[in-house]
């Protein structure tokens, strides 16, 4: 159990190589503090759990990361609203993470959520979410992703990514710079309001613009 803020909680359960994370609100930022976005990465986010703990900051960082390259499954529960940057991060962090479960109650995957993680491959957004920010998805193996209706804001969340068609929703207002960037088996695009750059793509078949 690690518990990185007062209103969540971590549970990682070393037989099926699943992290549970439990609570309300924001999943912290990258829990190691490398993140690329650590701007308002919190020093003292442990505190609670290491307060009898006289190591150093990096034996805190190892162990994070230690327990990190376990996890094959992350399964978030309702109540999570929003999921910080580089939560689960790959390379030194998740890279071994295969599925994420995702709540209904997401609203917002932050910028570089899923970096790297390239053995992730099935993931369902949830039906309310609304944004997803720079770089979420970077380099994962995701093929096939469903965006809801609810979504609205789309960064430059999947480049590198394995990606093998899109279908961007009605719905989605802003989509920054070029989100599909090297998606190298990525066939098929299809915008009906937003639309973005694409480069890179040399699989690329067909795109579909709105009227």
């Amino acid at each position: 159990k690690i518990t990185p803020s007062s209103e969540i909680e971590y549970y990682f359960d070393e037989i099926t190589a699943t992290l549970h994370i439990r609570g309300e609100g924001k999943i912290p930022n990258d829990l190691t503090g490398n993140c690329r976005y650590d701007d308002d990465f919190d020093d003292d986010e442990f505190d609670d759990y290491y307060e009898d703990n006289e190591s150093s900051e990096e034996e805190k960082k190892k162990e994070l990361t230690d327990i990190m390259a376990d996890v094959k499954t992350v399964i978030i529960g309702e109540g999570i609203t929003e999921i910080g940057h580089c939560a689960f991060k790959g390379y030194e962090g998740f890279k071994n993470l295969e599925t994420a479960v995702l709540p209904q109650s997401l609203k917002t995957i932050g910028e570089c959520a899923f970096f790297g993680s390239q053995k992730l491959t099935p993931v369902n957004l949830p039906s309310n979410l609304k944004e997803i920010e720079h770089e979420a998805f970077y380099n994962t193996g995701i093929k096939n992703i469903v965006f809801p209706e609810s979504l609205t804001y789309l960064g430059n969340a999947f480049n590198y990514s394995a990606l093998a068609s899109v279908y961007v929703p009605e719905n989605v207002e802003r989509i920054d710079g070029s989100a599909f960037d090297r998606c190298d088996n990525l066939k098929k695009i299809t915008f009906t309001n937003a639309v973005c750059g694409v480069a890179n793509c040399n699989a690329l078949e067909e795109i579909i613009y709105p009227v």
